[in-house]
């Protein structure tokens, strides 16, 4: 059986969706919408704790996320499926004519 492959915004999306929707949201948890530890510390570590969008705290052996301010920003954006079509179109390629219509 193939699966495809997500896309790293969809990834993105889940994991600060799971962590607005959560009261504790745990590493495991967020681990499971990844998929393995390195991808784990692919998006939540290098990407989203180190971008400012969500904070780690621990109780015991146990790691809990927090979206910040700027994670509920870009939460609230990534919701809005007209922006995020938008700034795909603008950003890592030239902007032609026939995206503007």
């Amino acid at each position: 059986m193939t699966y495809r492959r997500r896309k790293p915004i969809d990834i993105t999306f889940q994991l600060l969706r799971a962590i607005d929707t959560n009261e504790k949201t745990t590493k495991l948890d967020l681990t499971h919408i990844v998929g393995t530890t390195n991808q784990f510390r692919h998006y939540v570590e290098n990407f989203l704790i180190k971008g400012g969008y969500i904070n780690e705290a621990q109780d015991g052996r146990i790691y809990y996320y927090y979206l910040t301010r700027k994670g509920m920003l870009f939460l609230s954006l990534l919701k809005r499926d007209d922006l995020v079509a938008d700034f795909l179109k603008i950003s890592g390629r030239t902007l032609r004519t026939e995206d503007l219509r």
